[in-house]
């Protein structure tokens, strides 16, 4: 039997792919040079972000909320975070969509990080890329290495560069690869992060 939770979320995600994939019928009614941005924050709860908003010390999410959209998501256990984030951009299930934890298996024994590898359906970047539409994905969770897509994929292992002592690119962590150089030079190294950031 499904639970209401997870009925809860397949209607969410179908509500969000409906409003999100370009249909041809949708495309041909969009203005020319529509754009749709999709922000997803870790553990962010509205509950704590209006209030910082209403007191003007998040003047860009003001921007995105009256410009724009904003929901909750309602997720179902596991909540972890590659799972939960694969599903967003896939719309699909766990089971279906193949990422199952923070790690996979390796054939030899041992294991890795969870990747771009382990998705076994399209994620909305590749639809739009498919669909002809440019794509830029910034530090979504499993999407290392980054994906050859019609534009720009900065993967989820390039956050991690806070906690190694030299700040540097993991080959495949930017597609194209050539992008690497516009992202390293905003590297920091957790060294450079004080506390009263």
């Amino acid at each position: 039997m499904v639970s209401r939770g997870l009925r809860r979320l397949a209607a969410a995600l179908t509500v969000l792919a409906a409003v999100v994939v370009p249909s041809e019928a949708t495309r041909a009614a969009a203005p020319a040079g529509r754009k749709v941005v999709l922000v997803g924050l870790d553990a962010a709860d509205w509950q704590a972000i209006d209030p910082l908003v209403a007191r003007g010390e998040l003047p860009t999410f003001a921007r995105l909320k009256s410009a724009g959209r904003t929901g909750l998501l309602l997720s179902t256990p596991p909540l972890l975070s590659p799972i939960v984030w694969t599903t967003i951009a896939t719309g699909r299930t766990p089971d279906d969509h193949g990422v199952l934890d923070f790690m996979a298996d390796l054939p030899g024994g041992g294991q890795r990080p969870v990747g771009s590898r382990e998705r076994r359906v399209p994620a909305l970047w590749n639809l739009f890329s498919s669909a002809g539409d440019t794509v830029a994905v910034v530090g979504w969770w499993a999407t290392a290495p980054a994906e050859d897509v019609r534009g720009t994929i900065v993967s989820d292992r390039v956050a991690p560069q806070l906690t190694r002592a030299a700040a540097g690119l993991s080959p495949g962590s930017v597609s194209p690869a050539h992008q690497a150089s516009r992202v390293a030079p905003d590297l920091v190294s957790i060294s450079q992060v004080g506390l009263e950031e």
